[in-house]
This record gives structure tokens, C-alpha cells and sequence, in this order.
């Protein structure tokens, strides 16, 4: 992704500017993007407790304390409190749960009313990147997105950041998106929204 985007001229030289890590899971992307010397700095944002906790200790274990911002929020299209399901499998497929899945898609494929279910912060990307240091948000180089399904409702509480050009990474997964109360038609809505190009 990192090749294609600097020979289109999307993305800084190597070694240069802030990955916005949304979904970061145990950090397996912002701190690889700085360990292999592709980005400078990284914030990488997590709701779940357990995966936030193992971020912030492979961040640490790494050096990388002092390049890397770790949030523990969902992001979402506004401030408040989220229901957030486990999965027991697979600790990165952990999601949003909302109360109304797309009527047409009502067969389970992991048994997802079956899972634990915590609450989490959520904000909107604008209000928590207003909230950064200057040297962090002043350089932001790439915004990679993999929550699950969720990803349409990111878009909607990012307009002002995603109006910046900034290119984006994201994960499409049809039954994700279906599941947290989006169609694929509104997802693709929001997408045309805010791009052009598409790859």
C-alpha cells in the first residue's frame, strides 16, 4: 500500500510523516509502518481494554513511546458510549454491536448475539485528533481504518480531517457493514461523499 501510494505521489518519502491507526488492535500496523521506517510518528486508537492494554506494552517494548499516541476509543460519528461484542476467537474481530443489523441479512456466521458485550468510549476522529499535538496532526501522512464493519460510521465523524486529502486505507467487508446497521448502498453513499478515486 505504502509503495503504491508514493508512486502516485499520495504519501510523504519514506520515514516521514503520522499514520492514523483506527481500529489498531495490538499495534500490528502503526508500530510495523514505524518500525520498517515508513512513517515517523503514529496515533493509534483502540476501544477494546485488553487489545488497548497489549498495544500500549508493544509500544513500550519497541521504544516507541515517544512517537506514538495510544487513545482507547471507538471512533465513531459522535461522542457517547458504545456497546462493543468480544469475539472469544479471534481478538480482532471484536466490533461495534448496534441494535439494528440490516433487515436482509439476519443469519449469524460467528454467532454474534452470543458474545460478551462491554461498553466503550467513542468520539468522533475530528474531536480527538483536534486534541493532538501539533507535531502529530500537522503531518498526517495516512489514515488506515479496519473496524469491523463500522467504517461508514468513521467516515461520518471525520469530514474535516478527510477533507484534507489525506489518502485512506480501509478494509470493505460487505457482511461487517450489513451487520452494523448500514447497507451497502449508504456505505458506498458516504465513500462517494468524500472521494473520487478509488483503488
Amino acid at each position: 500500500a505504502m509503495a503504491f501510494l508514493r508512486s502516485i505521489r499520495k504519501c510523504p518519502p519514506k520515514g516521514k510523516g503520522t499514520i492514523v491507526d483506527i481500529g489498531a488492535n495490538n499495534g500490528v500496523i502503526s508500530i510495523g509502518m514505524l518500525h520498517t521506517g515508513e512513517l515517523e510518528r503514529a496515533i493509534a486508537i483502540e476501544p477494546e481494554p485488553e487489545n488497548f492494554a497489549l498495544l500500549q506494552h508493544n509500544v513500550n517494548q519497541n521504544g516507541l513511546k515517544d512517537r506514538v499516541l495510544c487513545l482507547p476509543y471507538a471512533v465513531a460519528s459522535q461522542k457517547g458510549e458504545l456497546l462493543f461484542e468480544l469475539s472469544d476467537t479471534n481478538l480482532g474481530d471484536h466490533r461495534v454491536r448496534t441494535k439494528s443489523p440490516v433487515a436482509d441479512d439476519s443469519t449469524e456466521l460467528w454467532n454474534e448475539s452470543a458474545r460478551r458485550v462491554i461498553t466503550v468510549q467513542a468520539d468522533r476522529l475530528d474531536d480527538l485528533l483536534a486534541q493532538m499535538p501539533l507535531s502529530f496532526v500537522n503531518h498526517m501522512a495516512l489514515i488506515w481504518v479496519d473496524v469491523q464493519g463500522y467504517e461508514g460510521y468513521v467516515f461520518m465523524g471525520a469530514g474535516q480531517v478527510l477533507s484534507k486529502g489525506i489518502p485512506v486505507v480501509c478494509e470493505i467487508w460487505p457482511y461487517g457493514i450489513r451487520r452494523s446497521g448500514m447497507t451497502e448502498e449508504q456505505f458506498c453513499a458516504i465513500a462517494k461523499g468524500i472521494w473520487t478515486n478509488y483503488w
